[in-house]
């Protein structure tokens, strides 16, 4: 709910105004925690060893599970689906009622829980969806190589997935798809376009077809990225700040 979300491996969490780059919020996680998902006032955190869901207004822990190497995302109402190496499948945890959709050859290296409380998790070469009351999930295919990060459009009808060589984009409505170069994706806020990130050149692309919209290149190696409010957060290879840039490709702000 409005913000761009960031963290550090020990355990510091921080929501920022993506306009004035103010600190909206910000906690300390009781454990570091290297993977976040934020959605709404709940926080679903993972380490090596275990996952647990956060309040982020009062700090409460609200449920905590032994994992081993899990992942995580949660919706805003505070229900939580996490998966790990143990488990081939993915488990939806509601009121503190846990429930296992199985499904999927190996444990997802990437989970996001969607508007309609379906579920995508990539898997392998493949994106695996589950939807409620669907005894098994679907199979998105297309990649050449492993996936290990995925995102979802802000309607929910698409997904994209990749690797650091590349992105693939699958729309849930019509089925199609396309792939293209780039590691991290983000899906702009207006749903009609994606921005990419290959190494140091940033592209905007339809999201229909992929055609390319427009490009720029950024002084340095970039890791990930987001697109909230208009503008595109850059986070740099081995860099401590996040770099806000335009959608032409103009710095307009650098995280303190």
């Amino acid at each position: 709910e409005g913000g761009l979300c960031s963290y550090d491996s020990g355990g510091a969490v921080w929501r920022w105004d993506p306009t004035t780059g103010a600190c909206i919020d910000a906690w300390q996680s009781r454990e570091p925690a290297h993977r976040v998902a934020l959605a709404g006032p709940y926080a679903a955190l993972c380490s090596w060893t275990e996952l647990w869901l956060e309040d982020t207004r009062t700090g409460e822990v609200l449920y905590r599970q032994a994992a081993r190497e899990p992942v995580a995302a949660v919706w805003p109402d505070g229900r939580l689906v996490w998966s790990d190496k143990d488990q081939k499948g993915v488990t939806i945890v509601a009121g503190g009622v846990a429930e296992r959709w199985t499904g999927g050859a190996t444990h997802p290296s990437a989970l996001v829980a969607l508007p309609d409380g379906a579920v995508a998790a990539a898997v392998g070469k493949a994106v695996l969806l589950w939807r409620p009351g669907q005894p098994r999930p679907a199979r998105l295919t297309g990649a050449e190589d492993g996936l290990w990060w995925l995102r979802a459009a802000p309607d929910g009808r698409a997904l994209m997935a990749g690797n650091k060589a590349e992105a693939c984009l699958w729309d849930l409505g019509d089925g199609h798809t396309w792939r293209c170069e780039g590691q991290p994706a983000a899906f702009d806020p207006d749903g009609q376009s994606v921005w990419v990130v290959r190494f140091q050149t940033v592209s905007q692309r339809r999201r229909a077809d992929g055609a390319v919209l427009t490009t720029w290149d950024i002084p340095f190696y970039a890791e990930d990225l987001a697109a909230v409010d208009g503008s595109i957060y850059v986070a740099g290879l081995g860099r401590t700040r996040i770099t806000a840039y335009s959608a032409q490709g103009e710095p307009v702000l650098v995280q303190p």
